[in-house]
């Protein structure tokens, strides 16, 4: 098992769990962290890291960019 690696920098929990929602879809399991604070501080409502196992960052950066093409479509 690899070790968490950041896949995407939301702006607070909320924009977070939209992302977390997209990964588990894909069948992908994630984790948050405060953006601002070093170490496991508590989320609070500021800009938070949405992570994954390493092994998963290619496959969850498809499921991210696949979901934004989907919105780009969907607004024009």
């Amino acid at each position: 098992m690899s070790a968490d690696v950041t896949v995407a920098v939301a702006g607070d929990p909320v924009e977070a769990d939209e992302i977390r929602a997209v990964l588990r879809q894909g069948g992908i399991e994630s984790r948050l962290e405060a953006a601002e604070l070093a170490g496991a501080a508590p989320l609070l409502d500021g800009p938070c890291r949405v992570l994954v196992e390493g092994s998963l960052l290619e496959r969850a950066m498809e499921l991210l960019e696949a979901d934004d093409d989907d919105e780009d479509e969907d607004d024009g």
